[in-house]
């Protein structure tokens, strides 16, 4: 008769995960997931400002070259003036505008308004700086040669980076008259002090910028230095433009 021997079974516990670790590798996870998220979010911004910054300086030297090359605009007409506008109140965007006509009845035309990429924008750094400034240390402040000595700029002030033909010299000024023109193209009144358009051409040709003063402080200058601040709204990452008036260069960091 065959004799068979029992087998005795070894049965173990049930495997698996707690309660308690299954919570400990979920917060692991949001945890890391919230690290990955916060970095992408940092290095798009980073990216998008230096976009920002890259365009404007190829604008900057696109608006340089327009006067260098004495481009005329699809009409015909020649431009004394190449113009930058920032305007402060939409600090997401700047235009990119001609003045012509000057000897006659000056005009002025917008050509391209240039948005900046997504959630950048003109910013200031801290509450102690300013989105633009306009330095004139170099220019005799101490004779007050100009009026005011150095322009800080916040919204809803506009500031002008100007090249004028034939040799693309380079005027500084800040003004917002006329904010919004009616109709383009605008026509550019004369001997209008308020007008900060025919401030800059009474500049280029030397006549005074007031009915007051003798001289009369002007606004506009020619040996000044712009230096214009890009952020993303949140402000964590910043880049600068620097526009040089007495030499010509445009610096960036």
């Amino acid at each position: 008769m065959l004799n068979l021997k029992s087998k005795t079974l070894n049965l173990k516990p049930d495997s698996g995960f707690t309660l308690m670790e299954l919570m400990v590798v979920l917060v692991i996870m949001v945890m890391l997931a919230t690290a990955m998220v916060i970095n992408l979010a940092g290095q798009r911004a980073g990216r998008n400002v230096k976009i920002a910054q890259n365009e404007l300086v190829s604008n900057i030297r696109l608006a340089q070259s327009y006067t260098l090359s004495a481009r005329t605009l699809s009409g015909g007409q020649s431009v004394q003036f190449y113009v930058l506008k920032f305007d402060l109140s939409k600090p997401t965007q700047y235009t990119l505008e001609a003045i012509y006509n000057v000897s006659s009845a000056p005009m002025l035309v917008d050509i391209q308004t240039i948005n900046l990429p997504a959630n950048i924008q003109i910013a200031t750094i801290t509450p102690a700086t300013y989105p633009i400034t306009i330095d004139r240390s170099a220019a005799g402040d101490a004779a007050n040669q100009y009026s005011p000595p150095n322009q800080y700029l916040q919204t809803p002030t506009c500031a002008f980076l100007v090249y004028a033909a034939p040799f693309a010299k380079v005027i500084l000024d800040k003004g917002c008259n006329p904010l919004n023109p009616a109709s383009m193209p605008y026509t550019i009144p004369s001997s209008d002090d308020s007008n900060d358009y025919e401030k800059i051409i009474n500049f280029q040709n030397n006549v005074s910028c007031n009915s007051s003063g003798n001289p009369p402080p002007c606004s506009a200058s020619t040996d000044s230095i712009m230096t214009i601040t890009l952020s993303d709204t949140g402000k964590t990452v910043f880049k600068t433009v620097t526009i040089n008036a007495i030499t010509g260069s445009v610096t960036f960091n």
